[in-house]
Formats: C-alpha cells, sequence, structure tokens
C-alpha cells in the first residue's frame, strides 16, 4: 500500500498533449526587421515585397505543445523538489516558492520552417530569410501563450493561480535544468528531441515551467524580462513605457 501511494504522488497530476493539426496559431508579422535596416535605403519596398510573399508560409508551422504537472513536495534555497523525487536546481524565488504545483511544458513549430530558412540563405535570399526566421519566433511565442493559457485554465479549475512561463536560462531557473525540464514535459511525445549539448530541434522549440498554486498570479512581463540574464540584448523584451 505505500509503494502504491508513493506511485500515485510520484505520478503526474495532469498530462495534456496537443499534436500538429489540433492547434492553430495566427501570424501578424509584428516582428521587426533586424536592428539597424530599417533605415537602409531602398530596403523598406523590398521588405514589404518579401513580407507579401511570405504570407503563404503559414503551412509551414506546425505547432504542438506537451505539458505535465508534478506536485511540489518542498521548494527552497537548493530548489524545488517534486514529489517524484526530481529537483530543479537553483535559486527559488517568488513565484516558485509558493508553488503547490510546477508544470513543465515543451512547445514547438515544428522543422519545417527552419528547413526553409536555411533554403533561403542557400539561395542567397537573405532578406526574405530574416523575415520568415522572424515570422517563426513569433508563431512559437503565440504557442507558448497557447501552453501557459491551457495550464491557467487547468489551474483554475483547481482554484488555484498560475504564473507566467519561467524558461531555463531566464534568470529564475537556471540553464542547466533544460533536461530536467524537457524530460518532465514529455517533450519527445511531440517529436522534439534533445541533443548531447542541450539544444532542442527542432530548433524553433521551447522548454518552460509554470508555477501553480493559490495566490499566484502571473508576473507583469516587464518585470519578467527584467530577471533576464538576456535583458540587457534582448531586441524583443518588455518596455516600462515612460508615463
Amino acid at each position: 500500500m505505500k509503494d502504491e501511494n508513493r506511485r500515485a504522488l510520484s505520478a503526474p497530476a495532469a498530462v495534456g498533449l496537443l499534436r500538429p493539426g489540433e492547434i492553430t496559431v495566427s501570424l501578424t508579422g509584428r516582428r521587426a526587421p533586424p536592428a539597424g535596416t530599417e533605415g537602409r535605403a531602398g530596403l523598406r519596398p523590398a521588405e514589404q515585397r518579401a513580407r507579401r510573399e511570405l504570407a503563404g508560409y503559414q503551412r509551414l508551422i506546425a505547432p504542438a505543445i506537451a505539458y505535465r504537472v508534478h506536485p511540489v513536495r518542498s521548494a527552497g534555497p537548493e530548489g524545488i523538489v517534486l514529489e517524484s523525487g526530481d529537483v530543479l536546481a537553483g535559486p527559488c524565488p517568488e513565484p516558485l516558492a509558493s508553488a503547490q504545483q510546477i508544470a513543465a511544458s515543451v512547445g514547438t513549430i515544428g522543422p519545417a520552417l527552419e528547413t526553409e530558412v536555411a533554403r533561403l540563405f542557400k539561395e542567397k535570399e537573405a532578406l526574405k530569410a530574416v523575415l520568415l526566421d522572424g515570422l517563426g519566433n513569433e508563431a512559437l511565442e503565440a504557442t507558448v501563450l497557447k501552453a501557459v493559457k491551457l495550464i491557467r485554465r487547468l489551474a483554475a479549475r483547481q482554484g488555484h493561480g498560475a504564473s507566467c512561463a519561467i524558461m531555463p536560462g531566464s534568470g529564475r531557473l537556471p540553464l542547466s535544468e533544460q533536461e530536467t525540464v524537457f524530460r518532465l514535459a514529455g517533450g519527445e511525445d511531440i517529436g522534439v528531441h534533445l541533443t548531447g549539448s542541450g539544444m532542442m530541434s527542432p530548433l524553433k522549440s521551447v522548454s518552460m515551467i509554470v508555477a501553480i498554486g493559490p495566490g499566484i498570479h502571473a508576473i507583469a512581463s516587464t518585470t519578467l524580462c527584467r530577471t533576464c540574464t538576456m535583458f540587457a540584448t534582448c531586441r524583443y523584451r518588455k518596455q516600462v513605457k515612460n508615463k
């Protein structure tokens, strides 16, 4: 009986899997061209033509999401210990310190877009390749938001709240925990694989955790960005507008 209780506690509290075709994301083309290119003579019309040509590339995006929710045994200075015995090492600031559950998730848009980007670069169509890569980044961000929305709905059914997505290497979770997060999420269930160097394949994939518990609320994107180790150089960081 004790072994059965231990297995029940260590099993994921919930498992979610959305394969390609089961979810869609819409592209707005809001990603800007690389910094420093906007003012170059003759680029704007070329950019506009390239964007029009990219309108049909939605077919290259095949978003998929896997997530698993794990009960938390304890959280402290050494990290988060799950009921499964797995440990997410590193500092444990809020909202992680208050989490009763951790949702680990992996999202991807599949390999087709990055394959096309590589082809465009090889064919010397750099502008189109860069713009298409930006659309891929936008699609991946939309996939992350879909995953968080699903997890928040799950948390709400328990009367709990959920945090924003927290990625390995973002400052709140060490990059060294990528492998653990990936395994806890079941990333291979959606065709994503982890290389020996810790990179995910397809490249347009992301791993994350979301803290779940009573009183936990989403962190403002501006606050979350400021905790990231790439804040100083990231083109897409969220800035607080001066009033």
